[in-house]
């Protein structure tokens, strides 16, 4: 580094004539720059720092306000659920009421459940019973397919036969 920038950024900080300066050392002006450099951190810090503490001081104003509404909003709803509570309760005496209809009805349709259980049972029974009866239909099927097709081959060759025999009686005729 030259004498010259860091005179002229030494006495640009200071705001003095940079001729004042140009006779320093240049290692103390180098040790004067890390120190106005250490000194524009911290004050860059500190700008932040308190512009950080402005904004927790805002946002904890704001949460104390917003605590207070809270806490009156509780209040109301702490005697909104005492008229409530009276109000449950007599829902509480009529749910007891219907809880015997509820508990006939769920064993009805235990039991109905119940019958269409053993219907789907019975279903699914038949089902497998067709299944089997078709297979067996199918199977049958195919043995007389292949038998039909093993009797029109052998009547084919008897029909082939009876023209190579006409044929030959016809060329013996002749």
């Amino acid at each position: 580094m030259s004498v010259e920038p860091i005179a002229s950024r030494v006495a640009d900080f200071l705001q003095v004539d940079q001729q004042l300066i140009q006779d320093i050392n240049n290692d103390v002006l180098g040790r004067i720059e890390e120190k106005l450099e250490d000194l524009r951190k911290q004050k860059s810090e500190n700008l932040r720092i308190t512009a950080t503490l402005d904004q927790l001081k805002s946002q904890s104003e704001n949460k104390l306000e917003s605590f207070k509404i809270h806490i009156s909003q509780l209040a109301k709803a702490l005697e909104d659920g005492k008229d409530e509570r009276l109000h449950f309760e007599e829902e509480k005496r009529r749910l007891i009421e219907g809880n015997s209809q509820v508990t006939k009805r769920i064993i009805e349709l235990e039991q109905e459940i119940e019958v269409e259980r053993q219907q789907k049972e019975l279903a699914d029974a038949s089902k497998q019973d067709i299944a089997e009866s078709l297979n067996e239909k199918i199977e049958e099927l195919s043995s007389t397919k292949a038998k039909l097709n093993e009797a029109q081959g052998a009547n084919n060759e008897l029909r082939q036969k009876v023209v190579n025999t006409e044929t030959e009686l016809q060329t013996q005729q002749a």
